[in-house]
C-alpha cells in the first residue's frame, strides 16, 4: 500500500475533510472530531499526516506532532503519533500497520525525531509492540486541554519507537510534555 505524506499547511480543503470523516469512522465516540481534526493538540503547519488511499478513497492516516519534551534535564524532539486509524469496514487488511511502518521509517530517516510516542488503550498494545514499539515506565507531566496540569503514571498506554537515537537511548525519570497530549 503506498503512504503519502502531506504537510499540514498543503492538505486541499477536501483532503481535510476526507480526513474527518476517517477520523469520525474510526473514533465515533470521540466528540471533538465532529469539529475538527484533532483531539488535544491544535494543529500546526509544519507537521506531517500519513495517509493511505484504496480506490481513490481514504482508508487509513497518522498525525505525526512535533514537540521538544523534557525528561529530567534532557531536551528531545518527540515525534507524538497521534490519530493512528483505519476505516472500519477495511480493518484488519493491513492499511494500520503500513501506514504505521511508514510512520516508523520517517522517524528513523527525516533526522527531525528523536523517539516516537503514542498513548494507547491496553486492547491496541500488541498491534504497536508488533511494530516495534515498547512501553515507557515513566511518569509523564501534561497539560489538559484547558491549561490544568495532569500526570500519566508508568504503565498509563505510552510507547516509543526510535528515531535518530536508540530505543536504549530513552533516558529515565519524569517526561513532562510542555504542553497537552496528542
Amino acid at each position: 500500500m503506498d503512504v503519502t505524506i502531506t504537510a499540514e499547511r498543503d492538505l486541499t480543503p477536501q483532503q481535510e475533510r476526507e480526513i474527518m470523516e476517517l477520523q469520525q469512522a474510526a473514533f465515533p465516540k470521540t466528540e471533538s472530531f465532529v469539529h475538527q481534526r484533532w483531539h488535544n493538540t491544535p494543529l500546526s503547519d509544519d507537521e506531517p499526516w500519513f495517509t493511505i488511499r484504496r480506490d481513490g478513497r481514504l482508508i487509513a492516516g497518522v498525525r505525526l506532532v512535533p514537540r521538544r519534551v523534557s525528561i529530567g534535564e534532557k531536551e528531545l524532539d518527540i515525534g507524538g503519533i497521534a490519530n493512528v486509524c483505519s476505516h472500519p469496514d477495511v480493518r484488519g487488511a493491513g492499511a494500520g500497520k503500513a501506514v504505521m511502518q511508514a510512520v516508523r521509517e520517517y522517524l528513523q530517516t527525516e533526522d527531525r525525531f528523536d523517539f516516537g510516542l503514542l498513548f494507547c488503550n491496553p486492547e491496541h498494545r500488541g498491534f504497536y509492540a508488533a511494530l516495534g514499539c515498547v512501553d515507557i515506565d515513566n511518569e509523564l507531566v501534561h497539560e489538559h486541554p484547558d491549561g490544568t496540569p495532569a500526570r500519566r503514571k508508568p504503565g498509563g498506554g505510552a510507547m516509543i519507537c526510535s528515531g535518530r537515537m536508540s530505543l536504549d537511548d530513552w533516558p529515565a525519570g519524569e517526561v513532562n510534555l510542555n504542553g497537552p497530549t496528542w
